[in-house]
């Protein structure tokens, strides 16, 4: 039976939970920046807003540093692919250059964790993770 630590435990609960509460944060802050903020309703375009508030930032650096980490895991060669769309997407959601240096630092930081867990720890991720029905749902994810 592979035992698993606390702290591999809890990359993965962060990883999962990550990825389901990113998009449900960049959601109430567009809401809230279009009709709390008063600018000027949808019709803006989301590069006239300010900063994208540091609770945003928090949560992308360790997003991409678990997909990231999941590409490594599963072999998928998928670095470049990730990096042209959130390179792009950064620029699309407003973040500054100082934003996108932070997500991207703590995003190696949260790989490089992932890369760390025991061979053990990583073959069982692996089989979970690594299926072709993630594959699908990456690729999906990427291209649109």
């Amino acid at each position: 039976m592979v035992s698993f630590s606390r702290r591999q435990y809890d990359v993965l609960d962060r990883w999962r939970s990550w990825r389901q509460s990113l998009i449900y944060l960049v959601a109430q802050e567009a809401i809230h920046a279009c009709f709390i903020r008063g600018r000027g309703g949808l019709a803006l375009p989301v590069s006239s807003w300010a900063a994208v508030p540091n609770s945003i930032i928090a949560l992308l650096g360790p997003s991409l540093g678990s997909l990231l980490g999941q590409n490594d895991l599963c072999g998928w060669g998928l670095t470049d692919k990730l990096d042209i769309t959130y390179q792009a997407s950064f620029k699309a959601i407003g973040l500054t250059d100082a934003q996108t240096a932070a997500v991207w630092a703590e995003a190696h930081r949260h790989q490089a964790d992932m890369a760390k867990i025991p061979a053990d720890g990583q073959a069982q991720m692996k089989g979970q993770m690594c299926t072709p029905s993630a594959r699908q749902q990456f690729d999906s994810k990427l291209a649109g």
